[in-house]
């Protein structure tokens, strides 16, 4: 292996005060052979100068890169992403967005030490959030991988047991860690969405079922969307867009049939989503949506879902 044994991207933009927290998480890590490669996107010139101020907290592991000029745009989070993955040197990435932190301090080198021994392409933990919240989507229950074999402190999933996950969570890079060939074999993530980028890389990885582990305990800290998030700016509309963007690239791209039917599943969904979304105007496009998502996943669900919208256009 060349390099660092791990290397840590984080992409940011305007929370500095946010992200020092992150990096002191990092920094805390009982692992000392690894990297940071911090990525802004933008940041205007004043944060700039607080970064000056945060890398006093620091040492050389830590590196600041920029993927905009200071001051810019900026651009996605599947590009941030991306940016940083060029400019790190470890075999495995770990990821942490600005506003996470690691909660435990043996989370990298408990993910080296399994990724090693199981020789496995990805690794995701248990979360927990902040403020702490019940029934999201992106809490994998710790014991729903019980019974499969142990890799140090986590478990070797089959693929077909990740899939079913897929179908209705949603894994988020904070609390993953992947092989940098499989993030090369997958593409990396994709760009030019500021949300559904995430899903649509774990998928990919699943195509290539590279070989997963789990760890259950809550080893990230995930803060719940607020302000000028990605998540809260794009609004409900954009959200299921991004998510109907993100399933057709899968379905383009991928080849095995349990991503294929997992893709297919949330992509019924979303179309059932954006049905209820434009049900107030009073146009026939709610149950064209309706009959599209029937004819992708026809399930009781969606099939009971389409008589309704056709009963009751507006309701």
């Amino acid at each position: 292996m060349s390099g660092t044994s791990i290397s840590v991207v984080t992409a940011t933009r305007n929370r500095p005060q946010l992200l020092r927290r992150a990096l002191l998480s990092i920094k805390a890590q009982t692992l000392s052979d690894f990297e940071v490669v911090v990525v802004d996107d933008g940041s205007p010139a004043e944060i700039q100068d607080e970064y000056a101020t945060l890398w006093r907290e620091l040492d050389g592991r830590f590196t600041l890169h920029h993927a905009s000029p200071p001051g810019g745009p900026g651009s996605d989070p599947g590009r941030g992403r991306n940016f940083g993955v060029r400019q790190a040197t470890g075999e495995l990435v770990a990821f942490l967005d600005h506003d996470d932190y690691f909660v435990r301090e043996d989370h990298l080198s408990a993910a080296v030490r399994a990724m090693m021994q199981g020789e496995a392409g990805y690794y995701f933990t248990h979360v927990c959030f902040d403020p702490p919240s019940r029934d999201l989507m992106w809490a994998v229950e710790p014991t729903r991988f019980n019974g499969h074999d142990r890799v140090g402190d986590a478990r070797a999933v089959p693929i077909d047991a990740f899939l079913a996950v897929m179908r209705h969570s949603h894994i988020h890079p904070s609390h993953s860690v992947v092989r940098r060939s499989v993030w090369e074999r997958a593409g990396g993530f994709i760009e030019g969405l500021r949300t559904a980028d995430d899903v649509n890389f774990m998928l990919r990885i699943a195509d290539l079922d590279p070989g997963i582990l789990y760890r259950p305990d809550a080893c990230v800290g995930i803060r719940m969307p607020e302000g000028s998030s990605f998540s809260l700016a794009s609004g409900a509309l954009a959200q299921l867009l991004a998510e109907v963007q993100s399933m057709v690239d899968i379905r383009a791209r991928c080849r095995r049939s349990g991503v294929l039917r997992c893709a297919r599943s949330r992509h019924a969904y979303a179309l059932r989503q954006l049905a209820l979304h434009l049900r107030t105007q009073g146009t026939g496009e709610p149950f064209r949506l309706a009959a599209e998502a029937c004819a992708m996943w026809p399930s009781v669900g969606t099939v009971a879902f389409l008589l309704r919208t056709l009963i009751n256009p507006r309701r």
